[in-house]
């Protein structure tokens, strides 16, 4: 049976598929693209192309404490941002965005509509990590859309069958001198980073492309932040990754001793 929970900014849960709010006649899980077409005689073409805004819409039906869940309901999703979980069958796909509408009416007590606005594409989660790469159980993590495949000392690789490509969290743990990192596609050499700072044994280095702005932090060891380290990259390097289509390799270096 597929599965619906909502996930607010505080990482609480909301099982949209129980009994006492049932989430039913669920449209807009696939996806439309925004485009702008010039007509040549008898033939047409595409000249701009965007991925329109998802919008999940639905009813929610409300079980025996129907007026006191809908109001506890109203609560949660006011704790923004949010993220719909979907699970069809046994991976699980996300969406980040707010609930943007809940309509209810009179003569229907125990149901409301809601429509979930994105702010993302679908996305699956998946989290790796390699303690090989820098010594004192370094390493780092990160976080995409597509398969992880296998990994080697200083080295990771992720196989993407897609050509969307997918924004990256990406942490070296300390202590490190002057981490840098290199992204392959297929051999080829497509992004290259480096921070000119050391990073102590109870903290990492962050570069993140998921949000609305790429980052480069320090954070401790409980995603606390400490200080912004975007002034101390390398400008010669583009920094910034994102998983493309093919075959990545992501490795890392620094200038202490491996």
């Amino acid at each position: 049976m597929r599965q619906f929970e909502l996930i607010n900014a505080d990482g609480e849960r909301w099982n949209v598929t129980e009994a006492k709010t049932f989430l039913h006649s669920v449209s807009g899980l696939g996806y439309e693209f925004t485009q702008d077409i010039q007509r040549y005689g008898d033939n047409y073409d595409t000249y701009y192309e965007v991925l329109a805004q998802k919008k999940v819409t639905g009813k929610v039906y409300f079980g025996e404490d129907a007026s006191g869940d809908y109001h506890r309901f109203i609560r949660f999703l006011q704790n923004k941002p949010l993220r719909l979980a979907y699970k069809p069958e046994n991976e699980t796909y996300y969406l980040s965005g707010n609930v943007a509408i809940v309509g209810k009416a009179e003569t229907e007590a125990k149901t409301a509509t809601i429509e979930f606005r994105g702010s993302t594409p679908w996305y699956k989660v998946v989290n790796t990590f390699n303690n090989g790469i820098l010594p004192d159980n370094g390493g780092f993590s990160y976080t995409f859309d597509f398969f992880f495949t296998e990994d080697a000392p200083q080295t990771v690789f992720v196989d993407s069958d897609s050509y969307t490509e997918s924004p990256v969290r990406f942490e070296i743990y300390g202590p490190c001198i002057n981490p840098s990192w290199t992204q392959y596609v297929d051999n080829k050499v497509v992004c290259t980073g480096k921070v000119n700072i050391t990073v102590p044994s109870n903290r990492k280095l962050v570069v993140d492309t998921t949000g609305m702005t790429p980052s480069i932090t320090e954070v401790d060891l409980a995603n606390r932040f400490v200080q912004d380290l975007y002034g101390f990259s390398d400008f010669s390097t583009p920094r910034f990754m994102a998983l493309k289509h093919g075959k990545n390799r992501i490795t890392v270096e620094h200038d202490g001793n491996n």
